[in-house]
């Protein structure tokens, strides 16, 4: 074997892992795209079939990631009105305004979803209009994600301005009020509060997209596969 062969092993070797990397990424997309669909599948079934669970099933401990279609009765205090900061909507800036719900007599509560609402660059916070007591329908879910700014809670005019939905945090901000671990997208059907649609996952990455990004790097790997065993043969000529 000639010393140029030789060193062409070391290329084959070095190709070899970055063709391992490529295609191990790949193989993670594809098992990232079959997640997304079975998640997407999952809140798609709760929404036809609606089988109506109690509003406290918010609560269950080993439910706090599922997803769980909701009916019920609940008295809302105007007073507390939280804001999610940071939320956009086709492209335009805004918040999504919550309020909690009394579900039972203790004062536990779920966080009603009353829709998107649009923020002028003045920043003042919408009040939205909530009766003191409502009939609710809808799919209870984990928190929506918060924006891109670091955790707090700021009050004023009559609003709660949070980054975050977490029960925890929410608990001291509403006078230690118990909170679900999840809140209630209302459905879109009810006359009440600002924009709403069952698109629960909106900066989430569609099982397409982890498709394609697949592709790529099965690709990458093969066109690495290539280029190495082109440059062999035309060093095994030489």
């Amino acid at each position: 074997m000639t010393p140029t062969l030789r060193r062409f092993w070391k290329y084959w070797l070095l190709a070899a892992v970055v063709m391992a990397l490529f295609v191990r990424l790949g193989v993670w997309q594809l098992h990232r795209k079959a997640e997304k669909e079975a998640l997407f599948a999952q809140v798609q079934a709760q929404i036809d079939a609606r089988k109506a669970q109690p509003l406290a099933v918010a609560f269950a401990p080993d439910r706090m990631q599922a997803f769980d279609w909701a009916v019920g009765s609940c008295l809302l205090d105007g007073r507390h009105v939280v804001m999610l900061d940071n939320q956009l909507n086709d492209g335009q800036p805004g918040i999504r305004a919550f309020a909690p719900c009394a579900v039972d007599a203790s004062g536990r509560s779920v966080m009603l979803d009353f829709g998107w609402y649009p923020l002028g660059p003045n920043r003042i916070m919408p009040k939205p209009l909530l009766p003191a007591q409502l009939e609710v329908q809808g799919l209870l879910m984990p928190p929506p994600s918060g924006g891109l700014v670091a955790d707090q809670v700021q009050k004023g005019n009559g609003v709660t301005v949070v980054t975050r939905i977490d029960a925890r945090s929410l608990k001291q901000a509403l006078g230690n009020t118990p909170v679900a671990p999840r809140v209630m997208r209302l459905d879109p059907a009810l006359k009440v509060g600002g924009k709403r649609d069952f698109h629960v996952f909106p900066t989430t990455m569609p099982p397409e997209k982890h498709f394609a990004y697949a592709v790529q790097w099965f690709a990458m790997a093969a066109a690495i596969f290539v280029i190495t065993l082109l440059l062999s043969l035309r060093a095994r000529k030489k």
